[in-house]
């Protein structure tokens, strides 16, 4: 194929894009420990997503013996070279100490990088962080300050919580339509309490006229 030519001639995206095809079986029956292979071509030449999905198959031990430390040190070289999955990755894990010793402080600090990168899950955890304190000093308007930008990045829970911030009124202006508004839009991003909430909103005539 061409993308198989693309690497084979150097090309570092080809590459990923070969390994990912293996992983996710398109094009055929998939095949990790090639897709492994791949990813690590990538990372070698300096792809930093080859690296976090390198990491995320090391983790997850598929196509490779597993090993969390090799994982997470591959989730950090993406992380380092600007991959926000790699970062949201490794904040995860260490935000919620899952296989990996707990560290909030570090686990927020990435989420913050990962948002700033542009990755939706990472504003809503730094959204999640700031709200409770957790890792950095507690501040609900920072905190919907991320929701927000969860949000428009079409992250459902992000709306949810931006929503109840506006119901309400904690770290934001008390505002049903608002509120509705956000409601649904959680909905659409896919966030099931979002759709309950927009429709008893809906059916209450909270902010929004009745619509049964």
């Amino acid at each position: 194929t061409y993308v198989e030519k693309s690497c084979k001639l150097g090309d570092l995206e080809g590459c990923y894009n070969l390994g990912y095809m293996w992983d996710e079986g398109k094009g055929g029956k998939a095949d990790d420990a090639k897709a492994a292979k791949l990813y690590k071509q990538a990372c070698d030449g300096g792809y930093a997503l080859g690296c976090t999905n390198l990491g995320y198959l090391y983790v997850e031990g598929h196509g490779v013996k597993k090993d969390i430390a090799r994982g997470m040190a591959l989730f950090e070289q993406g992380c380092a070279a600007n991959d926000s999955i790699g970062c949201f990755n490794m904040g995860s894990m260490l935000y919620k100490g899952e296989r990996v010793p707990a560290d909030k402080a570090k686990g927020a600090a990435l989420f913050v990088k990962a948002c700033g990168l542009g990755d939706k899950d990472g504003c809503f955890g730094a959204g999640v962080a700031h709200e409770t304190g957790s890792g950095v000093d507690k501040d609900i308007v920072v905190a919907n300050d991320y929701y927000r930008r969860a949000c428009d990045k079409g992250n459902g829970p992000g709306c949810f919580n931006l929503a109840n911030a506006h119901y309400n009124g904690t770290g934001a202006e008390k505002d049903l339509t608002k509120a509705t508004e956000y409601y649904v839009r959680a909905c659409e991003g896919g966030d099931v309490e979002g759709c309950v909430t927009a429709g008893w909103s809906y059916e209450k005539g909270e902010g929004v006229a009745i619509d049964k």
